[in-house]
């Protein structure tokens, strides 16, 4: 992959708070979110506060064919760019896809790595979950942003609400640079490079995850030195950064390890 594909920065914080990078899960809207997907985003940051949080979306291009590790290694030049010394990274589904491939392959940008809903490849179900609205998107097919949302948060009977809901959200932004993202995490696997992993690694994840079951999740943190697994009971995949505690434990995760 050749030139450099513009990453747009949404700041959060104070200018003068230390740093830290925040990875969007889908529809990893290019520039600042709008209503459901903003107030989303101010969720997931619970736990943030002492922070200049830097929220990062798609690449401004993306080839065809991209891979993950291609894909990171964007994000790692925008990091470079950015920082001059390694930053905590909070990063969501396949944001946290990209964030777990960056601090495997380039372990030195990387102080700590928080991880919500994410883990080293998806499940069976989630690919084909996602091999469907990436084929969806290309169609022009509507229901795509209906069938992931549900996919993402169909918990417990609340399925007629989000469909209700569902029609009502934003038409996702520079499809692109959004289908190559998609179709870039089905082949996704890290598993093998995991141990290269240097940062402290925090998992909060739910135990019906349809994307990234908890089985893969633990399989993903095993091989990463001290990683440690925080798991929601009856707990979907979007549900995670709903739960009461979630600020908490970010929070406390990035005190302990924030760099003196």
């Amino acid at each position: 992959m050749t030139g450099r594909a513009t990453i747009a920065a949404t700041p959060y914080g104070p200018a003068s708070a230390p740093p830290l990078v925040f990875f969007r899960g889908l529809p990893a809207a290019p520039h600042a979110p709008r209503g459901v997907d903003a107030a989303t985003e101010r969720l997931t940051l619970r736990g943030t506060q002492g922070h200049r949080v830097h929220a990062l979306g798609r690449p401004g291009a993306l080839p065809d064919g991209a891979d993950m590790a291609e894909i990171a290694d964007l994000y790692g030049r925008a990091l470079r760019r950015r920082f001059a010394a390694p930053v905590p990274v909070l990063a969501t589904s396949t944001g946290a896809s990209i964030a777990l491939q960056l601090a495997a392959d380039h372990p030195e940008l990387v102080s700590a790595l928080v991880v919500v809903s994410g883990a080293g490849r998806l499940g069976d179900e989630g690919r084909l979950l996602q091999r469907r609205y990436a084929d969806q998107l290309e169609a022009g097919d509507r229901r795509a942003d209906t069938e992931l949302a549900l996919a993402t948060l169909d918990f417990f009977g609340a399925g007629p609400i989000l469909r209700t809901v569902a029609p009502l959200l934003p038409v996702p932004e520079a499809l692109e640079t959004l289908v190559p993202l998609v179709r870039a995490e089905d082949g996704y696997d890290m598993l093998g490079r995991a141990h290269r992993i240097s940062a402290p690694t925090l998992f909060l994840c739910g135990d019906h995850d349809a994307f990234y079951p908890p089985e893969v999740v633990y399989e993903t943190a095993r091989r990463i030195p001290h990683a440690r697994v925080v798991l929601h009971r009856r707990c979907a995949h979007g549900e995670v950064v709903l739960r009461p505690g979630h600020g908490a434990a970010v929070r406390g995760f990035l005190h302990r390890h924030r760099v003196r």
